[in-house]
């Protein structure tokens, strides 16, 4: 299972499914917090979440990443992105086209893919 990110949303979700047995990849563009959940740490404070993170990563249930080829060989991918807004808190809808376009050569026929994020309607038909 390949989850999108290392943020407050993806990183809990996949120590979630990495503490219930579950291989899990993080595949975020965040050098820096690839770098600290790689050493079994957390880049922010989540209460709960540090020593599920440190076995997780311990066991190899855990790896995050900054390589998009890291989707290609996931059956499952969660995308999640933040729905970023501008000065007069209108939405950048061109986020999750942007995200996806980052991996889509490396996605496949069969992978289920679940957006999992804050969009309004209509933004996962920009992605055809």
């Amino acid at each position: 299972m390949v989850i999108g990110g290392c943020g407050r949303v993806g990183l809990p979700l996949g120590i979630a499914m990495a503490s219930r047995g579950l291989q899990v990849t993080l595949y975020d563009i965040n050098a820096a917090a690839v770098a600290v959940v790689n050493e079994g740490r957390l880049p922010f404070d989540e209460d709960g979440a540090a020593e599920p993170l440190a076995t997780a990563v311990k066991d190899g249930r855990l790896v995050a990443s900054t390589d998009p080829a890291s989707v290609a060989s996931a059956e499952h991918l969660v995308v999640i992105v933040g729905t970023p807004v501008d000065e007069h808190l209108n939405p950048n809808i061109g986020a999750v086209p942007a995200a996806i376009e980052r991996c889509a050569e490396y996605l496949r026929d069969g992978q289920l893919i679940v957006l999992r994020s804050t969009v309004h309607p209509g933004v996962t038909a920009l992605t055809e």
